[in-house]
């Protein structure tokens, strides 16, 4: 640690330097809540189905799209050709 001593005490010089990683934290949150909800299913496909829809709700957040709108117009497309899903 001595031999670091100046990279690790670098955020004390430079005024644009931050003493936390809230940030990063804050990235790793929905994962964090992702993971703790797949603990509580009872099967692997519960949570294989979470975390697909985790992906579609990532997805959706990456291109501005409104994920709750997004998943209510493809239930409806869904529902209206049931018929014709195998």
């Amino acid at each position: 640690m001595v031999k670091n001593e100046q990279a690790l005490r670098a955020f004390i010089y430079n005024e644009n330097g931050v003493m936390h990683n809230n940030m990063t934290e804050q990235k790793f949150r929905a994962l964090d809540i992702l993971r703790n909800s797949m603990l509580g299913n009872e099967t692997v496909k519960g949570a294989e189905n979470l975390a697909l829809m985790y992906s579609f709700y990532q997805t959706c957040k990456l291109h501005g799209v409104n994920f709750e709108e997004y998943m209510k117009k493809a239930l409806a497309v869904m529902t209206m050709n049931m018929n014709k899903i195998n």
